[in-house]
């Protein structure tokens, strides 16, 4: 993400004057049901590659904030994702924090403090260019985030970089989403699949276009529903 969207957030520092939260995210009678963000939830996002998963993320930040709920964006600034493509996806940059972190112990510490803060309806947390043997939310960890996404009807989404038949970051993820790119008749698509919902929901796949956004240089591509 560029240096100005860190600039916006305090260049990721944690004391910050938290937002305000109008109450669990409502969602109207002629609103659909999110497709990704889900209060109270702890989902993994997986992909093999970050653009399908950083584009299908983007769209749970927007689902989020036209729930009027705060969002934020744990990750490293160099994981390649940009602001102007966030931007051009229909997320508000200004309502969006974002958090500097790159190493185990600063994702851990980050996606904890967001997530106990109450603050937030959704925290992305991109474990894309964290080694799976590092960790960075171990078992205790996710089900200390499940508890308090419960009770703070918050949903971390955790987008991971992993192949649909690899195992997931726990047996306590609520929900596994799977993202990958395909080309048809020469349009782009991002599919995303339900790999696993523990409490019983569809195993579908949902199929949305992808458009270059305007001006991008290399980053990932604008998700249109």
């Amino acid at each position: 993400m560029s240096n100005a969207v860190g600039q916006r957030v305090g260049q990721g520092e944690l004391g910050l004057d938290w937002p305000v939260r109008h109450g669990p995210a409502r969602w109207s009678a002629r609103s659909e049901e999110p497709l990704i963000f889900h209060p109270g939830r702890v989902v993994e996002l997986s992909a093999s590659g970050a653009d399908a998963a950083f584009s299908v993320a983007v769209l749970g930040v927007r689902e989020a904030q036209s729930a009027d709920e705060p969002t934020a964006w744990i990750g490293a600034r160099e994981a390649g994702l940009f602001a102007s493509d966030v931007e051009a996806s229909g997320v508000d940059l200004d309502a969006l924090v974002w958090v500097d972190a790159s190493s185990p112990q600063g994702i851990a510490g980050a996606v904890t403090h967001l997530t106990r803060s109450g603050a937030f309806g959704c925290v992305v947390v991109d474990l894309s260019t964290v080694g799976r043997e590092a960790q960075p939310l171990p078992a205790p960890l996710l089900a200390r985030l499940e508890g308090m996404c419960r009770a703070h009807d918050c949903c971390v989404l955790c987008v991971t970089d992993r192949a649909p038949e690899w195992a997931s970051l726990g047996p306590l993820i609520s929900l596994r989403l799977h993202a990958a790119r395909v080309e048809l008749e020469g349009e782009t698509f991002v599919e995303v699949q339900t790999l696993r919902d523990k409490r019983g929901g569809a195993l579908r796949t949902r199929r949305f276009r992808l458009v270059p956004p305007d001006g991008a240089g290399g980053g990932p591509l604008c998700l249109r529903t």
